[in-house]
């Protein structure tokens, strides 16, 4: 293998740079930067000639090969074990799946509630025996449906305090 060629194991792939491409990974050369003086650029101001009497700072995190290869070894590796199981973003119990479920709950009771709302017996009120007992009946099964959802969320809080 080329110096100039970097590989990337989890996906086979080369990537060819010539050797004084700035993204090669190679120390820079602090005498071939080019500074105010070396681009011909006068100036003429105090804070101009402050600026050109210090080099640009080089950056070792970028031009450090051996580091972008530690950290590229640890990130592949981290990415390895949560692909095989060893690492778990937020444990094996399904929350999400849990949460979902409670959100389509109150979804169902929201709608229930609404329409129950738009009965004609519960808008102009109960007139005879049988719009009380339908009027019931549906205020029982909301009711229900909102202790059945009351459960499911004191169940999710247990198990996110276990």
């Amino acid at each position: 293998m080329a110096q100039n060629e970097a590989v990337f194991p989890a996906s086979n792939f080369k990537a060819k740079t010539p050797s004084n491409h700035p993204t090669s990974l190679k120390p820079l050369n602090q005498s071939k930067m080019k500074t105010p003086q070396n681009r011909g650029v006068s100036g003429g101001s105090k804070h101009d000639a402050s600026a050109s009497s210090r080099p640009c700072p080089e950056h070792t995190f970028l031009t450090d090969v051996d580091d972008v290869r530690q950290v590229e070894e640890g990130l592949l590796q981290l990415l390895n074990d949560f692909h095989t199981g060893k690492l778990q973003a937020f444990g094996t119990s399904g929350t999400f799946e849990k949460m979902d479920q409670v959100r389509e709950q109150q979804e169902r009771l929201a709608r229930m509630h609404f329409e129950l709302d738009t009965l004609p017996e519960m808008q102009h009120g109960v007139d005879s025996v049988e719009d009380r007992t339908s009027a019931n009946k549906g205020l029982h099964k909301l009711m229900d449906n909102l202790q059945e959802l009351c459960s499911s969320i004191h169940t999710l809080q247990k198990e996110q305090n276990i």
